[in-house]
């Protein structure tokens, strides 16, 4: 359904993506992880039609979004990480103003009205201006114009930014009800959020591309040993420097002694480990095989855990 292919995009010479690729499959819901500044809304800012690239292409079911601009939006709705609404004007006045700027007949507009403010829960606010929203509605009223046009393909940018735990719920049941029979790409900075709700996650690093696969798989991609060891570091780093090159070590100060964190590929090491201190003056005081979760993946690829 959509079709990223070597997009590039840069501001004042700094590159914000850099030859980014990937498919969306139609029926899914596809989410962006990435740190503030990765690229994500400048990405969602261009496969929705708002930003122009430097180079690549972007088609939504076929439609070039450059050289088929009205056959392609017709297609999405796209909610902003900051949403662009009229301060004088009502929840319900820009909805009909959204209602006409997209073609909806007035026979259709009453009824997908109603549909988009129940789901959004906005009918509270409907008659208060913009301005005196609060975020979290403001975010919904973005969502209900997002979702106005019965779009084939919905982009969110940061969907449930400032909302309270219960609209964050209703949010993310929303999205996966939708996205039963229509196609989502949505980022969030959120990493839970995009493990409960997408099919597929793409994480970016520096404007590019460090990892694509389901949650599952991306989890699996990381493998790691906990261990607490008990010794002079001399000695604890004289055996590591002895280790296998496919495993990684990470040696930090712990009230025992030193915690040691192994990542590792291939076969679990934990055998390899055991010998390997088992005739030095180094004792293991604990050694564990730990489930990597999709954030321990993330800080990896992105670097955040070595600055850390």
């Amino acid at each position: 359904m959509i079709e990223v292919r070597n997009l590039s995009k840069s501001y004042s010479g700094n590159d914000a993506l850099k030859s980014l690729s990937f498919k969306v499959p139609k029926g899914s819901v596809f989410g962006l992880l990435g740190e503030n500044g990765a690229g994500k809304s400048t990405a969602m800012s261009i496969i929705s039609g708002c930003l122009a690239p430097d180079s690549g292409t972007v088609l939504i079911d076929g439609a070039d979004i450059i050289d088929e601009p009205k056959k392609a939006k017709r297609l999405i709705g796209y909610m902003p990480e900051n949403p662009p609404l009229y301060p004088e004007m009502t929840p319900l006045e820009f909805l009909l103003f959204v209602a006409e700027a997209k073609g909806i007949t007035e026979e259709d507009t009453d009824d997908r009205l109603k549909k988009v403010i129940n789901k959004t829960g906005l009918k509270p606010v409907l008659h208060r201006l913009n301005s005196k929203l609060s975020k979290g509605f403001r975010q919904r009223v973005s969502l209900a114009a997002a979702l106005l046009g019965e779009p084939e393909v919905l982009i969110l940018d940061e969907p449930t930014s400032g909302l309270d735990p219960k609209q964050v719920v209703e949010t993310r049941e929303l999205i996966s009800e939708y996205a039963q029979n229509h196609t989502v790409i949505i980022s969030s900075h959120i990493i839970s959020e995009i493990e409960q709700i997408c099919d597929r996650v793409l994480i970016l690093s520096n404007g590019t591309k460090a990892a694509e696969d389901t949650p599952e798989n991306l989890k699996t991609s990381v493998k790691r040993v906990d261990m607490i060891l008990k010794g002079e570091k001399t000695k604890i780093d004289a055996v590591l420097n002895k280790l296998p090159s496919r495993l990684k070590t990470s040696l930090r100060a712990h009230p025992d002694g030193y915690a040691l964190r192994v990542d590792f590929s291939g076969e679990d090491p934990r055998e390899i480990l055991y010998k390997s201190f088992k005739d030095t003056d180094v004792t293991i005081l604990g050694m564990s095989l730990c489930k990597t979760s999709l954030e321990d993946v993330f800080l990896k690829l992105t670097g955040e855990e070595d600055a850390e």
